[in-house]
């Protein structure tokens, strides 16, 4: 019996060296053309009750926009690839886009086909009333 325990502790090392982790799934990235598929204005009384909401759905026109992000900018076009706007820098920490001019945008869905960003504004009709509008951009992959 003795004689069978280095055969053992080999098999068990061969078995054991031959399984490796699975790597996980690379970050989806954000860079790319991004189809505008919908954007949603919600605001919040300062008890964070929504008090309205407003949907603008483009998934059923033929892309009126789209959105091209880079690592360090974006910019919106037409759906013909006509220039809409200038690009707008920003600095990417994590989940935050934080525009050169001050705002800042949230990331709260990415994955390989559709991206959500959130702007988060307070005293949105008035600085005392602490009131907030969230605008949700929704945008699916181009």
């Amino acid at each position: 019996m003795l004689r069978l325990l280095p055969l053992w502790l080999v098999s068990l090392a061969l078995l054991l060296g031959s399984c490796k982790k699975d790597s996980p799934d690379p970050e989806p990235t954000l860079e790319g053309d991004w189809n505008d598929a919908r954007v949603t204005w919600s605001v919040y009384n300062p008890a964070r009750v929504l008090t309205k909401q407003n949907t603008q759905d483009y998934q059923h026109d033929p892309y009126v926009y789209y959105t091209r992000f880079t690592s360090t900018s974006s910019q919106r076009f037409l759906g013909n690839g006509t220039v809409y706007d200038v690009p707008q820098a920003f600095t990417r920490r994590g989940d935050t886009l934080a525009l050169a001019s001050g705002v800042t945008y949230y990331i709260t869905q990415l994955t390989a086909e559709e991206v959500t960003l959130e702007y988060r504004a307070v005293g949105y009709l008035s600085p005392a009333t602490q009131d907030s509008l969230v605008t949700t951009f929704h945008y699916l992959r181009r």
